[in-house]
């Protein structure tokens, strides 16, 4: 049990450093990655919960 309390508040510290550091970035370098500023958040869920599938990855493996 106490692993999984750990996991979750490591996965909670992961996700929110991770859109603060987003966030922080200009407009042209969150375009020169690809992502809008209104999706960061959803993009971040998806990286933490394990459902991200880069486009560039999912492109590559359709062809």
């Amino acid at each position: 049990m106490v692993s999984w309390i750990i996991e979750g508040i490591a996965r909670w510290h992961r996700r929110r450093t991770t859109i603060r550091e987003l966030q922080n970035l200009s407009d042209y370098y969150l375009t020169d990655i690809g992502l809008d500023r209104s999706q960061i958040v959803s993009t971040v869920e998806e990286m933490v919960d394990g459902r991200f599938t880069p486009a560039a990855v999912s492109d590559a493996e359709e062809s």
